[in-house]
């Protein structure tokens, strides 16, 4: 009907405005974590191979598929900030593209009925995707990864039993893409295999169909993984702590933030289900999607959340959530009750423009980590001796600008000892933040750092510690008489958009560390 294709027309417009704009709005963000692995990256196209510092090996990243791919581009001459950027933007590009794809190709609603584009617009609209799609990390591709996967594996367990190999592929992928991935895949073999036994069907040939392609990503990269790092998880998962009560209430209250934040999925989620539910029309492809989408939320209540913008680690269910949505609504979802859907659609995902939420402010720019991280790693490069090592917090954008130096994580991210160290006494509230829990102030000492890095990434004094490394260091009682406190005023008027960040917006910027007593 005529109308509705104006409303086709208008949606798309709509969902295109808003997503252009986000684009323009957040282009500029870059987060301090994407160095880590472009310091990586960085090391094994000079030849040093996939390691942090030349000579250690210690797998202080969880993307390995990212971090191959961002080093394919970097050796083809792509510059590995901006190869970051493209593989986020093109997995952004190739999501929206596939969604479009599976709304038409499953002909769930016709094509005159813009009904089927419901995901699509969630999905593109959403500024917390769009802001990673330019942050750097994997996040959108494990996204990407992670939606095609399980949908794919959906299409197998509701009879294209073809499509197994392929789900099982994807999931491997995403597994590689990181380790959470794999949780996806345990819940897609479980629901898949007690689906096909109540069915009577030949369950085993079809799991094995699944089964095979993941192990065989999964196994080949496990073996590379032990042979070259001796480990058989990443340096990261050690790094991070354990689980505990206080942890998993950090989680619930990063939950609520996404609750809250535009264009409030979660909420939406939660009236379309109890529709379906009144309406007494609930099926197997809900109960499967829920079911990955409450698993995941719940792995990342219990790691506490993220300390970085726009809820990062549920970018990766935000896609399975809008199929929902649209899966649940889709009574509603055919004539002129579609528009109205549409309509109040609408007005959530434009909101976001006047009202971004909390969760996503300053999300403009790089994070302030990144960018007085930059400026210190390219000081230190240039007035440091080279080869020195340097003990340090930020691990990201400082080390990856001073390739010509040595660092030593006191977080652990990087370092084996502290990453091992258990059990590890809990002695400041800082160490509650997910990443930030490890650290062993007597082995740095005794590594015997030329410099010390303590706070920020610009640098504060030690005795104001935050993390465990510092704190344990000042109770050394040689640390006064060994290191010696300097402070060093540097110019940032050469550095675009200074004025935005606190520590630089006089004009200079204090960078303050610690220099071993020769």
């Amino acid at each position: 009907m005529r109308y509705q294709r104006v409303a086709f027309l208008i949606i798309i417009l709509i969902a295109l405005t808003v997503c252009g704009y986000g684009f323009w709005h957040y282009h500029g963000f870059f987060t301090d974590d994407t160095y880590i692995s472009l310091r990586y990256c960085r090391n094994l196209l000079d030849g040093h191979g996939l390691v942090w510092n030349p000579g250690e090996r210690v797998e202080g990243y969880s993307n390995f598929l990212f971090v191959v791919l961002v080093g394919l581009l970097g050796w083809l001459g792509i510059d590995l900030v901006l190869a970051a950027e493209i593989i986020g933007i093109l997995s952004f590009a190739a999501l929206l593209s596939y969604l479009v794809w599976r709304g038409r190709h499953t002909r769930t609603f016709e094509l005159d009925d813009p009904a089927w584009l419901l995901p699509t617009v969630l999905v593109g609209t959403s500024y917390c995707m769009i802001i990673w799609s330019c942050g750097g990390l994997e996040t959108v591709l494990f996204s990407f990864l992670v939606t095609v996967g399980v949908l794919t594996s959906l299409d197998a367990i509701s009879g294209q039993p073809r499509t197994s190999v392929m789900a099982g592929l994807l999931l491997g992928l995403a597994t590689l893409t990181r380790p959470d991935g794999g949780l996806f895949f345990v819940i897609a073999a479980c629901f898949y295999l007690v689906h096909l036994i109540r069915r009577r069907e030949n369950a085993g040939s079809r799991l094995i169909a699944l089964l095979v392609p993941f192990l065989l990503i999964v196994g080949a990269h496990e073996i590379w993984r032990f042979s070259y790092y001796r480990e058989l998880l990443p340096n990261t998962w050690y790094a991070k702590g354990v689980f505990s009560w206080t942890r998993l209430d950090m989680g619930f209250r990063y939950l609520i933030g996404f609750a809250i934040t535009q264009p409030v999925l979660l909420p939406v989620l939660l009236l379309a289900l109890i529709y379906r539910a009144i309406a007494r029309n609930w099926n197997l492809e809900l109960t499967y999607l829920l079911l990955c989408v409450v698993a995941f939320i719940a792995y990342v209540m219990s790691i506490g959340g993220d300390h970085m913008l726009a809820y990062r680690p549920l970018i990766a269910v935000i896609p399975l959530m809008a199929v929902i949505i649209a899966k649940a609504l889709e009574p509603l979802l055919r004539g002129i009750r579609a528009i109205v859907v549409f309509s109040v659609i609408a007005v959530i995902v434009i909101a976001q423009i006047p009202f971004p939420g909390r969760g996503i402010q300053g999300a403009e720019r790089p994070d302030g980590a990144a960018y007085c991280g930059e400026i210190v790693g390219k000081y230190i490069s240039a007035n440091w001796p080279a080869g020195s090592l340097v003990a340090l917090n930020s691990a990201g954008a400082t080390p990856y600008f001073a390739p010509n130096l040595q660092f030593l994580d006191m977080l652990g991210l990087n370092d084996k000892t502290i990453a091992h160290r258990d059990p590890t006494p809990m002695l400041l509230p800082y160490q509650i933040v997910p990443g930030h829990a490890k650290g062993d102030g007597q082995y740095v000492f005794n590594r015997r750092p030329d410099y010390i890095i303590a706070g920020p990434s610009n640098g504060s004094d030690i005795f104001h510690a935050r993390t465990l490394s510092e704190y344990e260091i000042t109770r050394i009682y040689e640390f006064r008489s060994r290191y010696r406190l300097k402070i060093v005023r540097l110019p940032v008027q050469q550095f675009s958009d200074y004025t935005s960040y606190t520590e630089t917006k006089s004009g200079e910027m204090l960078f303050t560390y610690y220099e071993r007593v020769r």
